[in-house]
């Protein structure tokens, strides 16, 4: 057992001079950009994919032919443009728009974000072993159930303890779906969008959003406590004899 998890780990260390990490700085972006309240109120209409692409591009204030549009399988469909650094998409099941998410290229700041749509009320964050061995992913999820929203930040860090988080860190993207008067269920409609085993790994981590973001519980990779044991000895906590395969 410890052999394979050293293989593995040798194979990510091997691959780190293959990919290059940028830590993504947050901008000032507007609050109509964040909240995408025009694509957002596709969500209550109901439509063939073709006349939601014409509804599409007024919303977002371009031509028909700047829509991407993809008809997949089970009468899904995805309509995306991206526009000054900003990728929006809907995806639609039938005649009904199921999903909005909106990408930065320049992200706000989380911060902002709350600011523009208010407080989360559950959260998920979680420190993971990046595929370089030395910028390892610190990520958020913010749930804002009476917004529909569901908010994906991150940034990176490189030994234990992980970086403190704050409303300064980037945020990537934003999923919105379709309130329901339940928040239970807003939140289980924004994890649906995930693949189920990851989804599975979300809903077991969501906290209830402790207002200050000092009060953050973080979740640390089990493997990357494993990395740090078996390559940064000296950095070694209880944490990671515990997590760790015994020596054979």
């Amino acid at each position: 057992m410890r052999s394979c998890v050293l293989l593995l780990l040798l194979i990510v260390l091997m691959t780190a001079g293959c990919s290059t990490v940028r830590t993504p700085i947050a901008v000032s972006q507007p609050c109509k950009v964040i909240d995408a309240s025009g694509l957002r109120s596709l969500l209550a209409q109901t439509a063939p994919p073709e006349e939601m692409r014409m509804r599409i591009a007024k919303a977002v204030g371009v031509s028909v032919n700047e829509v991407e549009f993809n008809l997949h399988e089970h009468q899904s469909a995805f309509l995306g443009i991206k526009r000054d650094g900003i990728a929006y998409a809907l995806r639609m099941q039938g005649v009904q728009p199921v999903r909005v998410s909106v990408s930065f290229d320049l992200p706000p700041t989380a911060g902002a974000v709350i600011e523009c749509l208010g407080a989360p009320r559950a959260y998920r964050a979680r420190y993971a072993l990046g595929q370089d061995g030395t910028n390892h992913p610190l990520s958020i999820h913010l749930f804002i159930p009476n917004q529909g929203a569901a908010v994906y930040a991150y940034t990176y860090g490189k030994a234990i303890p992980p970086p403190a988080l704050d409303d300064s860190i980037p945020v990537s993207s934003i999923e919105y779906v379709l309130p329901a008067r339940d928040e239970n269920l807003t939140i289980a409609r924004l994890l649906e969008g995930y693949g189920q085993e990851y989804r599975k790994l979300l809903e077991s981590q969501l906290k209830p959003w402790p207002e200050a973001w000092e009060n953050i519980q973080v979740d640390i990779d089990p493997a990357l406590l494993c990395f740090l044991s078996f390559f940064e000895p000296e950095k070694k906590t209880s944490d990671s004899k515990q997590t760790c395969p015994p020596a054979e």
